[in-house]
């Protein structure tokens, strides 16, 4: 279980690196947009009153035409350094409303440098690429945010499988469709149990959800990057795939099985008793 738990987290952190977002900053290479980003975002009416082309036509042209064309499930902005939108496209731009908020892409902003982050944006784990600041006082630079891929017939979903219960988990939420036949209350509720004792980095011991016959074993690892931060971090959850009466169950069937056909004659019946009281 805990393996899964560790597989799932690195499966999480290559669909990140590898997404198609660390694209993003190649199209800073077209030269209408470079023009139109060492401008204003809406230039005045030219000598003859004619109005030019804004930062956003031209952003929308230059997208579509090129990344967006081949990467649809993208979206993308140009950002100031003070987080202000100047123009945006893609799938879904209203993402960038949420996204601009969250402390990680403030601090990413803050420096001039190209940063490749995770996001939880809208109920969904996203993998978010920041260009370069281009070298003007605005400090202006293109955000590429695309979500990662956990449905069926994903590398995520190929890695941790379908026989444990599982799910990514985030403040009482689950997100997305909860794998393995996983109850989301059951995934929510050992995250509230044992949210203090999730390490940084790695998955967590394996920890007892419930007391009864129901009772499951779970793990809990952050995600990769400033996603799994925190308090309010996004969790992936494993949880056994057998509760503990069924485990029991498993055993004093196996014990009679052996009775009937007469395997347990040279037995030493005290040791027997005595693991079946640990149990």
């Amino acid at each position: 279980m805990r393996a899964v738990t560790e597989a799932g987290m690195a499966a999480l952190a290559s669909d990140i690196n590898s997404s198609p977002v660390s694209l993003g900053p190649s199209l800073l290479a077209d030269t209408r947009l470079k023009d139109a980003l060492a401008g204003p975002a809406v230039p005045p009416p030219d000598e003859d009153g004619l109005e030019q082309a804004s930062l956003q036509d031209v952003f929308v042209q230059v997208a579509n035409e090129s990344l967006l064309n081949e990467y649809p499930r993208m979206s993308m902005a140009v950002v100031d350094k003070d987080g202000n939108i100047l123009a945006r496209t893609g799938l879904a731009p209203e993402l960038f409303d949420e996204l601009v908020k969250q402390p990680a892409v403030d601090t990413a902003l803050a420096s001039e440098e190209q940063a490749l982050l995770s996001s939880t944006v809208s109920g969904k784990l996203h993998a978010v690429k920041l260009s370069r600041s281009q070298p003007d006082g605005a400090q202006r630079r293109l955000i590429t945010i695309s979500a990662v891929e956990l449905g069926a017939g994903s590398f995520f979903r190929g890695v941790v499988g379908n026989d444990n219960p599982c799910g990514l988990v985030r403040e009482g939420e689950v997100l997305g469709e909860a794998i393995g036949g996983a109850n989301n209350a059951e995934l929510v509720a050992f995250v509230a149990a044992n949210m203090d004792s999730i390490p940084p980095e790695g998955a967590s011991a394996a920890a007892q959800l419930g007391d009864s016959a129901s009772a499951r074993l779970g793990s809990a690892v952050r995600v990769p990057g400033p996603a799994g931060k925190g308090k309010s971090g996004t969790l992936f959850v494993v949880l056994s795939k057998n509760t503990l009466g069924s485990t029991q169950m498993d055993m004093a069937a196996a014990l009679q099985l052996a009775l009937d056909s007469g395997g347990l004659a040279q037995l030493n019946w005290a040791l027997v008793g005595g693991l079946l009281v640990i149990s």
